[in-house]
């Protein structure tokens, strides 16, 4: 009567849907925006949002981060070639123009520099680029996160 479940079938057997306390959280969080009538804490997500993608840029030069349409200031998105040539040169810019090259200088980020950045292909991106979360770090930290980003690349370029 009784068979036991194996890590593939545990989606079939465990109940779908969300806990209680998360539906609770989702209303207060509905009701909230609902509330809101003049969307101010809309508003100042966006200002804290804009902030933290100005303190990137001014650490690694106007351009570094990819803008338009697509792309979110929930994640500020960076192509690796692009910001190499802002802080390196054209010449120095061609060795970041690969996908071993963007797993290279996530790998000496987190392991020499302490920041953990994810590969953009994996979220729409070119290969060459990578992703920021604008959401997990204090505002003045993305100016500390710019600076670590220019020194690995300095580093991995030999300068």
């Amino acid at each position: 009567l009784f068979r036991s479940i194996d890590s593939r079938m545990v989606a079939l057997a465990h109940t779908g849907g969300i806990s209680c306390p998360q539906q609770v959280m989702m209303v207060l969080c509905a009701l909230f925006e609902l509330m809101d009538g003049k969307k101010a804490y809309k508003a100042t997500i966006h200002h804290i949002l804009a902030e933290r993608v100005r303190l990137l840029e001014e650490s690694l030069g106007e351009g570094a981060l990819l803008h338009g349409p697509e792309y979110s200031h929930y994640y500020a998105m960076l192509d690796l070639p692009r910001v190499a040539e802002g802080l390196l040169g054209t010449k120095h810019a061609e060795k970041f123009a690969s996908e071993e090259a963007l797993f290279a200088f996530l790998l000496h980020l987190a392991e020499h520099e302490g920041a953990v950045c994810l590969p953009g292909g994996g979220f729409g991106g070119p290969d060459t680029t990578f992703r920021i979360s604008l959401a997990n770090l204090d505002t003045d930290a993305y100016r500390t996160l710019g600076k670590r980003i220019a020194m690995a690349l300095r580093h991995l370029n030999g300068s």
